[in-house]
């Protein structure tokens, strides 16, 4: 038996607009509104609030918090309006742009590297579009762009394969530390 919480009582009407609600949330892909909702249903079931906070997989804590503002403004508690933010840097031309180039390479856009990286990016947004991005910036714009972070596999083109496995095979299982020693 958890803790008692303050009942909710809801009418036809707002359960079937809850629901709603919460299927629109899960359709879009907006989880923890959903679960807002459901939380909703689940106090007006006469659910322990302990029990409502496990059936969600969400913080006690959390569950009250809805619970309390959905007792204080009621259904608008559970509309959910986008923060408003920054407004993009570049549009969806300059973007549309910017992915052709990361797709030609460095080199046709006229650097020397071979492979593109953050602060390369944000260089060539700068003297493209004349918009300045931070590195860091730049990565979460590739990632938006659908670019992952990938990193080069280095070969060595005279290395002896043979002498690499025998090292792996004899020799680095007798210098491993092994589990529960403290020796070298």
């Amino acid at each position: 038996m958890g803790r008692t919480t303050a009942r909710i009582a809801l009418t036809a009407a707002q359960r079937d607009a809850i629901d709603a609600k919460r299927r629109g949330y899960a359709e879009a892909g907006r989880a923890a509104w959903a679960d807002r909702c459901r939380s909703v249903e689940l106090c007006a079931d006469k659910w322990e609030l302990n029990e409502i906070a496990a059936a969600v997989k969400r913080p006690y804590s959390t569950v009250q918090r809805w619970l309390r503002e959905f007792r204080e403004r009621g259904l608008r508690s559970l509309d959910h309006k986008p923060r408003p933010g920054r407004p993009r840097e570049l549009d969806d031309h300059q973007r549309m742009l910017l992915d052709k180039a990361i797709e030609r390479g460095p080199r046709a856009c006229g650097y020397h590297g071979a492979v593109w990286t953050s602060p390369l990016v944000a260089d060539y947004i700068k003297k493209r579009f004349g918009v300045e991005y931070h590195p860091g910036h730049v990565r979460k714009l590739l990632h938006e762009l659908g670019y992952t972070l990938q990193f080069p596999k280095t070969k060595l083109a005279l290395a002896d394969h043979e002498a690499q496995e025998r090292w792996l095979k004899r020799t680095y299982p007798r210098i491993k530390k092994k589990p529960g020693t403290d020796a070298p």
